[in-house]
């Protein structure tokens, strides 16, 4: 089986600023948070329910998982019925300890879209 992975507009944006910092600030291991972030694809293709559940909304689970290398969590929905994964938020952990909670989703969100109700 085949799961299908996906990332949404803004957990892209979030990455693409991500890596540029990293690429800016880490020169001689810019590509660490990339590297990082790609086993983490291929460790939730092979088993996408090992993230913590840290939402339950009608639409289901969201979950992360900690890119333990470069401290970011990666916030995702599978859907099993689907065989999909949305990548819906990448945030930092100091980002987290900052806010004081994971991300929220908004119901206009774009993410959205991909949920019916």
């Amino acid at each position: 089986m085949i799961v299908k992975f996906e990332i949404s507009r803004r957990a892209r944006r979030q990455i693409d600023k991500i890596d540029a910092w990293w690429t800016s600030n880490r020169p001689s291991t810019h590509s660490k948070f990339s590297d990082e972030l790609d086993r983490a694809e291929r460790l939730l293709r092979e088993n996408p329910e090992i993230g913590i559940v840290c939402a339950v909304d009608r639409n289901g689970n969201i979950r992360r998982i900690l890119l333990s290398e470069t401290e970011y969590h990666v916030y995702y929905r599978y859907r099993a019925d689907r065989d999909e994964i949305i990548v819906l938020h990448v945030w930092g952990l100091l980002a987290v300890a900052a806010r004081g909670s994971d991300p929220t989703l908004k119901r206009e969100d774009p993410i959205w879209a991909h949920f019916p109700l």
